[in-house]
């Protein structure tokens, strides 16, 4: 059964930080598989030494696209993910989604696997300070906060020193897997 959290959360809130702490762990009892994401926007100042994203062009994105799950169009560019999922029994694969998102990468899945076939979980990353990006104000991005609420099973508070945090993170991950009844 192919296993999966999606973090989700609204921009600037840290999830392209924690995915990629997860994904460099080496912990022995699981592994955190990061399905690499794709984006046509521009590339940010911050992210210039290390891209959360590969930046393509819209005409080869258009290319990309039957490898793509998670596929959207937000603030006119375009952005999906990758689709390297694996299906071993202690590797969870790792998505980041916005609110629109986690509706097409459930959808997405669905139909490729079959809803039989996989387990998602989501997890909630809040920031105690909201980044305003991408031309939206604070009160959007309150609202959005407050939409993702409704579909987490959990929530993790970013304070900007994950270090510490990544263990909890590690811990309910495991623990939202473990409390669904799956046979590998």
């Amino acid at each position: 059964m192919l296993k999966y959290i999606l973090i989700c959360g609204v921009s600037g809130s840290g999830k392209s930080t924690i995915e990629k702490q997860l994904s460099e762990l080496d912990e022995g009892y699981v592994k955190f598989n990061k399905l690499r994401q794709v984006t046509t926007r521009d590339m940010r100042e911050e992210e210039l030494e290390n891209p959360p994203y590969l930046f393509l062009s819209e005409e080869i994105f258009k290319s990309y696209q039957p490898h793509l799950i998670a596929q959207s169009h937000f603030q006119d560019n375009y952005y999906g993910t990758m689709d390297t999922s694996i299906d071993a029994e202690h590797v969870i694969n790792t998505i980041i989604v916005n609110r629109m998102g986690y509706d097409n990468v459930v959808r997405d899945l669905n139909e490729k696997y079959g809803e039989e076939n996989i387990f998602i979980k989501t997890m909630r990353v809040i920031s105690k300070d909201l980044a305003v990006r991408e031309g939206r104000d604070t009160e959007s991005l309150l609202v959005e906060e407050k939409l993702l609420k409704d579909i987490a099973d959990f929530d993790i508070v970013n304070n900007k020193d994950n270090r510490p945090l990544i263990n909890d993170v590690v811990n309910k991950c495991i623990n939202a897997l473990n409390n669904q009844t799956y046979s590998d």
